[in-house]
């Protein structure tokens, strides 16, 4: 039995709906998990300092690349604060840190330049002391991460590795 134009056209004007009713459609097992998608990072500029957040914690950092940096090299435990802000903690004291240019919290933790930094870790930084006066755009942010009333944060500007890493380098 031959076909007729008119039959096969209107096979091939179903096969495409079908296809078409049908595309995307997938089916996973009840029983595997979808993925969640990762927290948002946002962002606060506070002069040349950010406040950045993600899943309730919360980072301090330079804005931009600094264009000079301070040498001083502070050391200490990757802590958080009550606000959820990072720091380290040393000698039992929370000190304020913001951290150097391009870190960002994740999943409880910090990353730089592809290294994971979690609570607990031993960090050498590398950067300086300053202070915020009482009237300056970055007071703000030190305010938000409830930083010393002093004003007094430490600036990581240069290297940021762990205590182990730094102390096998130099030997």
């Amino acid at each position: 039995m031959a076909s007729s134009p008119t039959s096969v056209l209107s096979l091939s004007l179903a096969g495409m709906l079908l296809a078409a009713t049908t595309a995307g459609c997938t089916s996973t097992p009840a029983d595997e998990p979808a993925e969640s998608p990762a927290a948002e990072l946002a962002r606060t500029e506070f002069g040349g300092l950010a406040l950045l957040e993600r899943d309730g914690h919360r980072l301090l950092t330079e804005a931009e690349e600094p264009q000079a940096v301070m040498q001083a090299l502070h050391w200490g435990v990757l802590a958080t604060n009550d606000a959820g802000c990072f720091g380290l903690e040393e000698d039992g004291k929370f000190v304020g840190i913001a951290f150097p240019h391009g870190s960002e919290p994740e999943d409880g933790a910090i990353t730089w330049q592809g290294e994971r930094f979690v609570l607990g870790d031993e960090l050498a930084i590398g950067g300086g002391w300053g202070r915020s006066e009482s009237d300056s755009p970055t007071r703000d942010a030190f305010d938000a991460c409830e930083f010393s009333s002093e004003g007094e944060v430490f600036f990581g500007q240069g290297e940021m590795s762990r205590g182990e890493e730094w102390r096998a380098e130099r030997r």
